[in-house]
């Protein structure tokens, strides 16, 4: 009886052992993939008609766009970091603003921050997401690239957007 007893024992620790692994693998994998994903979210293609450049810091804004107001609308920009140190920090470098000065329209925006080094460009990605109170028509706004904790403006072009 006695080793009957404790052959048991050990074959449930076993299964319980094998049954932790397997969560515990399990759940390393669900993490790692939300952290994979928080990357490829933005990863839509753009097309970059235009690389900015020393004289261009920001290129690739069309004339004109057409956004849907409360719906998430790709935006990607090239922008060349002429001297800002600022926009080569890990956790505050290069992001996109859009401004339509006094117009009473307000935007949020789904972007990480990207480092880009002095004297090289990158493409920066977002989606823009007009505010559900904003009244559709068309608007002169400005998209800049902003940089640092204090998002300054380094560089930035008009357009016009018609929200719909």
């Amino acid at each position: 009886m006695k080793k009957n007893g404790s052959m048991q024992l050990s074959i449930n620790a076993i299964v319980i052992l094998v049954m932790a692994i397997a969560i515990l693998g399990l759940g390393l994998g669900i993490i790692r993939g939300i952290g994979d994903r928080s990357d490829q979210f933005l990863d839509f293609p753009v097309d970059l008609t235009e690389r900015a450049d020393r004289s261009k810091p920001v290129a690739n804004i069309r004339d004109s766009y057409d956004w849907r107001i409360g719906s998430e609308n790709e935006l990607g920009i090239s922008f060349y970091n002429q001297d800002t140190g600022i926009c080569n920090d890990e956790d505050h470098g290069a992001r996109i603003r859009v401004n339509c000065g006094d117009s009473p329209v307000s935007f949020d925006y789904i972007q990480l921050a990207m480092p880009v080094a002095q004297g090289s460009a990158e493409t920066l990605r977002a989606y823009v997401i007009p505010d559900d109170s904003t009244e559709p028509g068309r608007y002169a706004c400005r998209i800049s690239a902003v940089c640092g904790e204090n998002q300054q403006t380094v560089a930035s072009r008009q357009t016009f957007i018609r929200l719909n």
